[in-house]
């Protein structure tokens, strides 16, 4: 089902690219592994990791990672953020509600893996992309039918 899905993308996407295409299987497939390896690490009573324990060390290891990755990638970046903040107040609030959404889902997740299994983070990710179809429905130039028909297929399979 979801490689029809991805087909008919595919298809009808005039800005196909096969490096964007491996990216989404990469990035589909690191989603998969990560939560099974949740799911071992929340389980494993010899491991004595709560979801807040491992939410506090993958958030660390995810800081290392992406960085240096963005003062490589992204160097401009930081002075973007600085004058953000210097230039508009409620951009420092913005940021910090975010941060804060953005912790609770996180550690939603994990409870969710950690009382249920990594089958139901899926399926309730896949809620996620229904939300996300339905909040486009208003605005029609955002999301045209060859990108909105894949992610309809991929939501009902």
């Amino acid at each position: 089902p979801i490689a029809g899905g991805v087909v008919i993308a595919s298809g009808g996407e005039p800005l196909f690219h096969l490096f964007g295409f491996a990216a989404c299987l990469l990035a589909t497939s690191g989603r998969a592994l990560k939560s099974v390896v949740q799911a071992m690490l929340l389980s494993d009573s010899s491991e004595k990791l709560d979801p807040m324990s491992l939410l506090f060390y993958m958030s660390s290891f995810s800081v290392l990672l992406l960085l240096p990755m963005t003062v490589l990638l992204e160097p401009a970046s930081f002075a973007q953020v600085h004058d953000l903040v210097r230039n508009r107040p409620g951009f420092m609030w913005s940021l910090l509600v975010n941060s804060c959404i953005a912790y609770l889902v996180n550690l939603t997740n994990f409870l969710v893996t950690k009382y249920t299994s990594a089958l139901t983070l899926q399926v309730r990710s896949m809620r996620s992309c229904i939300d996300s179809c339905t909040q486009l429905l208003p605005h029609p130039q955002a999301c045209g039918t060859s990108n909105a028909l894949p992610a309809a297929h991929r939501s009902l399979c």
